[in-house]
């Protein structure tokens, strides 16, 4: 498999001009001897920065984070979701304590970034409008999305969370920082890869100013270790700093030529900007949005970057070339910045009319009052006047700036998303095709914070369709299939569908719920009982993984659940589970994670001792020893998380989301032979690889004849891989309606060609073609 690597964490602090040899908020943890399943082989580190009118003190700091680390590695199924419960739980703790210190104005904000390592991909999740910066020695990616990043944690009983993923590389680096020095420019970045720490070190923080918190993690190829500098002056023993070759200056992308049809990009992209953390303001756009071509890229540095914490009033310097970095998500700004006249303007014109309108009604009262009276306002109307006139105007100002700055932005992004669509819609398929697509969708989405019409609607269906047809995407009308969910704290992560039940594992207390289907959808049948406990002399613990049992088998059951003993429970629908133990292997259980009931013989993988076993049925009914699936070649399973048979051929799915397929042989002279690892033929683009690209598959399914595939699990984007049984790629399956906004845990597939999808606590099913 992959090279193992060694992960060096470098905290980087100045405070008050003066650098600091420590940064509270900085945490590293590896996996304890006993975890939960599916985190034996992660590395974890935390990082969390406080903002507000309260100080943390760093032992909370170090108390807090200690806490996430162990609850991390206590929580099973996918990553996304364990790092999404760490972020609920640091939100839980800062809200309860801002609402406690409301009536006195104490408030604290939590921005929380967690990195996860598994093997050799990286997965951060951020809580947060923090930045990463991942540093490869031909690119830099830009990671940082405010909007669905959040404000950071402690301010609401949602949990903003972020998530990216990336494989990693020796010698790769990561930066990952809270607020950006606004001193950093272009090459503070640029030109870091390749050089030591030590150098990296003086290079972040000479160029910082006054303050910078931030920390820096290197890969190298090694042992798979992972360690924290705490003393700076370790450091200063490599070797000096190494000048990094002279780099040429961006240059301006050159106009393409006609008859190519020039594409307006939005009111917010410029051409050229520096990348410089400057502090910005509203600034009012040109009358006509600037033109690029659509082979120009939309990095997300391609705006200034903004302070997280403050606004000024300051005007931007003057734009110079910046570098152009690889976007994990494009960054969205202040939708209403530059919206024609600006507030303030607005507000002065209302005020001078207003003020002339006055003196013209006091000059004509004047004139229609006797000639012997002086005119006099009274006292108390001039005060009216004073304080009521500018409050109107303020208001009926800000109406009408809001009003026009809303429909000249529509109207704006609109026309942008228009454009980008019909001229994707005149070029081949390719990636000038994609990224016009894309960038379609992107001016759609900020065009729909404004407003949205029949006409977005329409051209969001059809941009979305010409990017479904170029990704191999096939849209299913999934709904929610429960009529009512599981407990609220339940986390669906194994599912058995048969014809008319469907059979739910919740990793939260280890137990199985059924549900049978009914008109108005599937109802949890409350008289189901599949619970760990006590069963005679044999002690039942939390469930890992259940299975369907043939029909007609001796036991009656409906399902086999398994524990992480080795212990099987056999569940019926109409009558209580019975536990049955199984005759452990000679090499005594390790921890068995994962099963599969095929042609009536049990198969169990257990990682921890890299095996997996075979039970026969049969008349023994899985009551004899078992038989070790392998011959001579044994694959590395040390990092399996999922199986699948199709008679006697064996899928095993790594966590990189690698497979290996293995052929079974009853005998000497045809013995079981694997391919390790085995590769995915990806039908798109023709490419032969051992890993999809942009995907974190997290379970696998087979489907039975007449047509038997196989079904992957895709945590990143929600969907469903569908291949065939020599892994070619078939289909992507997503939903066409929006599901919530969290990871899918689990999946199953009926008989009937039904598909279930569980996040959270609900499943939500679709009919597949």
């Amino acid at each position: 498999m992959a090279t193992p690597l060694d992960l060096t964490v470098l905290p980087l602090h100045r405070r008050d001009g003066i650098d600091q040899p420590n940064l509270p908020g900085v945490h590293i943890a590896t996996p304890p001897r006993r975890t939960a399943r599916g985190r034996g082989n992660d590395r974890l580190v935390l990082y969390v920065n406080f903002f507000g009118n309260v100080r943390v003190p760093p032992q909370q700091h170090a108390e807090l984070l200690a806490s996430l680390a162990e609850s991390y590695y206590d929580k099973s199924g996918t990553v996304t979701s364990a790092l999404k419960a760490q972020a609920e739980s640091l939100n839980d703790f800062l809200l309860q304590r801002n609402l406690r210190g409301g009536k006195s104005g104490q408030q604290v904000t939590g921005f929380l970034t967690q990195l996860v390592i598994r093997d050799n991909v990286l997965y951060m999740a951020q809580s947060g409008p923090a930045h990463g910066f991942l540093l490869s020695p031909n690119h830099i990616d830009h990671w940082y999305d405010p909007q669905t990043a959040g404000r950071g944690l402690g301010l609401s009983r949602t949990a903003p969370v972020r998530y990216f993923q990336s494989s990693l590389e020796p010698g790769n680096l990561l930066l990952v920082t809270a607020e950006l020095p606004k001193e950093w420019n272009d090459t503070t970045i640029k030109g870091a890869h390749g050089q030591p720490l030590a150098s990296l070190r003086r290079r972040f923080l000479g160029q910082a100013g006054h303050e910078l918190s931030a920390i820096l993690v290197e890969a190298q190829a090694g042992q798979g270790q992972l360690s924290l500098v705490r003393s700076p002056a370790a450091l200063e023993r490599v070797a000096p700093e190494t000048k990094a070759p002279a780099e040429t200056p961006p240059q301006r992308p050159t106009p393409t030529p006609a008859p190519k049809p020039r594409i307006e990009p939005g009111p917010e992209q410029p051409q050229a900007q520096p990348w410089e953390p400057v502090e910005q303001t509203p600034t009012t756009p040109p009358a006509t949005p600037p033109v690029s071509t659509p082979q120009a890229a939309r990095p997300l540095a391609s705006e200034p970057v903004q302070r997280s914490a403050t606004v000024s009033s300051s005007p931007i310097e003057e734009p110079h070339e910046q570098p152009q970095f690889t976007v994990g998500q494009p960054k969205r700004g202040n939708p209403l910045a530059g919206a024609g006249l600006t507030m303030i303007e607005v507000a002065r014109r209302f005020s001078g009319a207003t003020g002339n309108f006055i003196l013209g009604a006091r000059r004509w009262l004047t004139r229609m009052l006797p000639v012997e009276e002086d005119f006099e306002l009274p006292g108390r109307t001039m005060a009216f006047i004073a304080v009521g006139v500018p409050v109107v105007v303020i208001t009926v100002a800000l109406v009408v700036w809001l009003q026009i700055g809303r429909v000249r932005q529509f109207d704006q992004y609109f026309s942008s998303a228009t454009t980008h669509t019909e001229f994707a819609l005149t070029v081949a398929e390719g990636d000038e095709k994609r990224k016009a697509l894309t960038d379609a969708l992107f001016y759609l989405d900020i065009a729909e914070q404004f407003q949205k019409t029949d006409e977005t609607a329409v051209l969001r269906d059809q941009a979305q369709e010409a990017l479904d047809d170029l990704d191999g995407i096939r849209r299913l009308d999934f709904s929610a299939a429960l009529t009512s969910p599981l407990s609220n704290n339940a986390t669906i992560t194994q599912m058995v569908a048969s014809g008319t039940d469907l059979y739910m594992l919740n990793s939260w207390d280890g137990s199985v719920s059924r549900a049978f289907l009914t008109g108005s959808g599937y109802e949890l049948d409350r008289n189901f009982s599949c619970n760990p406990g006590g069963y005679g002399a044999i002690i039942v613990s939390d469930l890992v993984d259940i299975a369907a049992m043939p029909r007609d088998n001796e036991e009656g059951a409906a399902i086999v659940a398994m524990d992480g003993n080795g212990n099987l429970l056999y569940c019926l629908n109409e009558d209580s589970p019975f536990a049955v133990q199984l005759v452990t292997p000679d090499s005594q259980w390790g921890q068995p994670l994962a099963m599969n009931v095929e042609e009536g013989d049990l198969y169990i993988l257990d990682p921890l001792t890299n095996a997996v076993w075979i039970y026969f049925g049969g008349t023994s009914a899985f009551r004899d020893a078992p038989r070790f699936f392998f011959a001579n070649q044994v694959p590395a399973m040390g990092d399996t998380i999922d199986l699948a048979l199709n008679r006697d051929e064996l899928y095993l799915l790594h966590s990189d989301g690698g497979m290996t397929t293995c052929q079974f042989g009853a005998s000497v002279d045809t013995p079981t032979r694997c391919t390790d690892p085995a590769f995915f033929v990806d039908n798109r683009n023709g490419d032969t690889v051992e890993q999809m690209p942009e995907t974190s598959f997290v379970q696998i399914v087979r489907t039975p004849p007449p047509e038997p595939s196989i079904f992957l699990l895709d945590e990143l984007s929600n969907s469903i891989y569908h291949f065939s049984l020599r892994l070619n790629l078939i289909q992507q399956y997503r939903s066409i309606n929006e599901l919530p906004d969290e990871a899918v845990t689990a999946l199953a597939i009926s008989p009937s060609r039904s598909i279930f999808l569980a996040l959270g606590n609900q499943v939500y099913s679709a009919q597949l073609p």
